[in-house]
């Protein structure tokens, strides 16, 4: 049920097409394939392991990056829409390069489109990882959040005052009084 998912009624240590772990904004997601079923394959390796399955959904036309850099071992990540199980992988790699085991994936995703995302493992392979989800193209690196520009900077999802990063700063204090008369 995809109005469950993230919700506390339905905790999830590790994601399947059944009950797939949420993304819930940018950031990096750490999981472990260890001991997970190995019920899909991607469409850019034949040989692979067991997989942790992710979801999300975009609310306007948004470049996706994700990747893996930084995992235990060597990932295969797929992308796949609306249909956990039997539908068309939209993006699919097993390695960023010949000297990167890990994985990369870009594409633009339709608003209202649920993704599930599946980190695998090569010829078997499972162990940790980390998952980094951004919504902006691969090569466009997060930097500082400035709190007044009316921009994403640090690709988190949150403009100016409605980001965290920027609580502290006078601009943002709730109440600030702008009109001195």
């Amino acid at each position: 049920d995809l109005d469950c998912i993230g919700t506390p009624q339905c905790p999830a240590a590790s994601g399947s097409c059944d009950q797939p772990r949420f993304l819930e904004g940018p950031g990096t997601y750490t999981g472990n394939t260890t001991g997970l079923d190995d019920t899909n394959t991607p469409s850019c390796e034949d040989i692979d392991g067991p997989e942790d399955v992710w979801l999300f959904v975009v609310n306007a036309p948004t470049p996706v990056c994700l990747n893996t850099e930084g995992s235990d071992f060597d990932t295969i990540v797929y992308v796949r829409p609306e249909d956990c199980l039997g539908g068309a992988d939209v993006a699919c790699n097993d390695d960023i390069d010949v000297d990167t085991r890990q994985s990369q994936v870009e594409f633009i995703a339709a608003p209202g489109v649920p993704y599930f995302v599946f980190v695998d493992g090569f010829a078997g392979l499972q162990g940790r990882y980390d998952l980094r989800f951004q919504l902006a193209p691969c090569d466009q690196q997060p930097v500082d959040e400035v709190c007044d520009n009316g921009e994403d900077d640090d690709l988190d999802g949150a403009i100016d005052c409605a980001d965290q990063d920027c609580d502290q700063e006078p601009t943002c204090a709730p109440g600030l009084c702008t009109n001195p008369i």
